[in-house]
C-alpha cells in the first residue's frame, strides 16, 4: 500500500525504527508456533474489539493510516533465523480475504527456501544501502576503472573517490577490489539492475 501523506509515512517509519519486527506482538506470538511457516490475518490474531482498543492500533497503525494486515513468518532452512513478510491495507479499505492470505503463504514459503542462496540474505548489505555517489563509484570499480579514472568520470577529486571506495569496502566487508568483485558477482549482480545510478536519492 502507499501512504496517504508524508505524516503517515513518517509515523510508520518511526514505529519501524523503534520496534524491530522481532519485537512486535504478532511476530513474537507466531514464532512460538511449532511449524516451519505460519501465515495469519489480523482477524486470526486479534478480535475486532481487542484490535481497535489496542496500543498497537491506536498508537502505531492508526497514525500511519494502516488497519488490516496479513503477516507471514518462515523459518529459514538450515539456520536459526526467520523471515517475515507483511501486507497492509489503508484504513477504510476492504480487509484481506482468503485469496490474498493463500498467495502470501505460498509465495513466502517458496521465497524463504532461497534466502542465503541465489537470493541475498536479508541480513547482508546490498547496493541499495549505498549513497547515489557511492553506487556510481561501485559501478566504475566493477567496470575495472582506477580511482583516478573514476574521479575523472564522476567529476570529483581522487581523494573523494578513495573515501567512497573505503566506504564501499567497509559496507560489503571486503578489503580489496578483487574481494569486492567476487562478493558482488556471487550475490548482487541482479540487485544493481534494480538500483540505478539515476535514482533520486540525495548524494553526498
Amino acid at each position: 500500500m502507499g501512504f496517504a501523506g508524508q505524516a503517515q509515512r513518517d509515523a510508520w517509519e518511526a514505529y519501524a525504527e523503534e520496534t524491530p519486527t522481532r519485537r512486535t506482538p504478532e511476530f513474537v506470538t507466531l514464532l512460538k508456533a511449532d511449524a516451519p511457516s505460519v501465515t495469519r490475518s489480523r482477524r486470526q490474531i486479534w478480535s475486532d474489539a481487542d484490535w481497535y482498543r489496542s496500543h498497537a492500533y491506536n498508537e502505531r497503525h492508526k497514525p500511519a493510516g494502516i488497519d488490516d494486515y496479513i503477516i507471514s513468518i518462515c523459518r529459514i532452512p538450515g539456520t536459526r533465523r526467520s523471515s517475515s513478510l507483511w501486507l497492509h491495507r489503508a484504513t477504510g479499505a476492504a480487509p484481506f480475504g482468503r485469496r490474498e492470505w493463500y498467495l502470501l503463504d505460498v509465495a513466502h514459503r517458496e521465497f524463504a527456501r532461497h534466502i542465503g542462496g541465489p537470493i541475498a540474505s536479508t541480513l547482508q548489505p546490498t547496493p541499495a544501502s549505498l549513497t547515489k555517489r557511492q553506487r556510481e563509484a561501485l559501478e566504475m570499480l566493477l567496470a575495472g576503472l582506477t580511482e583516478k579514472q573514476a574521479a575523472a568520470g564522476m567529476g570529483i577529486s581522487v581523494p573523494t573517490v578513495h573515501e567512497y571506495v573505503q566506504a564501499i569496502y567497509k559496507h560489503f566487508g571486503v578489503h580489496s577490489r578483487g574481494e569486492l568483485a567476487a562478493h558482488f558477482l556471487r550475490r548482487y549482480r541482479g540487485a544493481m539492475n534494480d538500483v540505478r545510478v539515476g535514482d533520486d536519492e540525495a548524494s553526498r
